[in-house]
């Protein structure tokens, strides 16, 4: 993440939003030195969000880690053989 005084980020707003966008940069917005904002697309703010969701869940979480055991087992299945299997 990069960091910018809340001085610059008013000036340069317009590309910071859009190296945001296209580049999914994201901006710590500093005032007196210390954060204040973060500035992200709307993608990714959704993304981090459906994160939030989903890690605030006790069922998904242990999921995920029965899942990550079994890969570790050995268990898991390559993406490419899952779609030839679905074919």
């Amino acid at each position: 993440m990069k960091t910018i005084n809340i001085t610059d980020a008013k000036k340069k707003l317009l590309e910071l939003v859009r190296e945001a966008d296209e580049n999914f940069e994201r901006y710590c917005i500093m005032r007196n030195g210390e954060p204040k904002a973060v500035l992200m697309s709307a993608d990714d703010y959704d993304s981090w969000l459906e994160t939030m969701e989903i890690m605030s869940s006790k069922e998904a979480v242990a999921e995920i880690k029965k899942a990550r055991k079994e890969l570790d087992q050995g268990k898991g299945i390559a993406f490419e053989k899952l779609l030839e299997r679905l074919k």
